[in-house]
């Protein structure tokens, strides 16, 4: 393979990757997803749900949500 080619090879590998990143928004993602991480570190404290379960428990319901994964 020559250099040419191998260039051209890299080249359609990082469109593949950019296409995937940016599917979904996912370029916002990556870049709030600091954000998100930075939140929960500085409230951890506040944000413990396994405490809030231990003392709401007899009056609060938990439901936990997900989504499903697109294909």
């Amino acid at each position: 393979m020559s250099m040419i080619d191998t260039l051209l090879q890299r080249n359609v590998e990082l469109d593949d990757h950019y296409d995937a990143i940016t599917q979904l928004d996912g370029a916002a993602f990556l870049h709030l997803a600091a954000g998100f991480v930075a939140g929960h570190k500085a409230h951890f404290r506040r944000w413990d749900f396994a405490w809030l379960h231990h003392a709401l428990r007899d009056s609060v319901s938990f439901c936990i949500a997900s989504s499903e994964e697109r294909r």
